[in-house]
């Protein structure tokens, strides 16, 4: 399940292929925040990562940090509150804000809401 890799903390997003309908897991590095989970579609500065446009058709997901797993919704941000979280994730790894830089635009953040229930 999720940990770390090398120092900087991953969780694991399962999101349902949008052509598929298949179960999708990938692992990313997160920003907790306010009891959410916050990850960048920077897809080491390439184009929109799939499991992006994964969640844009349902946001419904499932995710695994550490030894948690939880249900939940994600919530795609750009705009100014975007940035200001992309501010913060950039702190977490000395690449991150290279990645910005070669692809010249900002990479929508998105927050991992988790239910209330059906954590576990």
């Amino acid at each position: 399940m999720g940990g770390t890799l090398r120092g900087v903390p991953v969780l694991l997003l399962t999101t349902t292929g949008r052509k598929s309908g298949l179960e999708r897991t990938v692992p990313l590095v997160y920003d907790e925040q306010d009891g959410s989970f916050v990850v960048a579609s920077s897809n080491a500065g390439h184009w929109e990562p799939a499991w992006l446009l994964n969640l844009r058709d349902d946001p419904r997901v499932t995710f695994d940090v550490g030894r948690r797993r939880f249900q939940g919704t994600a919530e795609i941000v750009d705009g100014e509150r975007g940035k200001a979280m992309w501010a913060r994730y950039e702190q977490l790894h000395p690449t991150y804000p290279k990645y910005r830089e070669s692809r010249g635009v900002d990479f929508p953040m998105v927050v991992l809401h988790p239910d209330t229930a059906g954590s576990s």
